[in-house]
């Protein structure tokens, strides 16, 4: 699990490397589009580990991000 969360951090910071770069480029947002896909790959795992071992309260922030994330997703998919 600590190594599921270091690696979500680690995928965070670039992503917001991206997302600013996407903000600049307009040419960002396809590479964007895909790391927000990945990102939800990374959260949804997240969320069936940490139901699997016991840990309900983390699953649930994880499935509200991931809420989130797809919202951004679908709002990217559109341009």
């Amino acid at each position: 699990m600590l190594i599921l969360i270091s690696l979500i951090i680690l995928y965070s910071l670039i992503y917001l490397i991206v997302f600013v770069l996407a903000h600049q480029d307009a040419n960002m947002i396809k590479p964007l589009t895909g790391m927000t896909i990945g990102m939800l790959i990374f959260l949804i795992i997240t969320a069936i580990v940490s139901f699997a071992l016991g840990y309900w309260y983390i699953g649930i922030v994880v499935l509200a991000a991931i809420t989130g994330m797809f919202s951004f997703l679908l709002y990217l998919i559109k341009y």
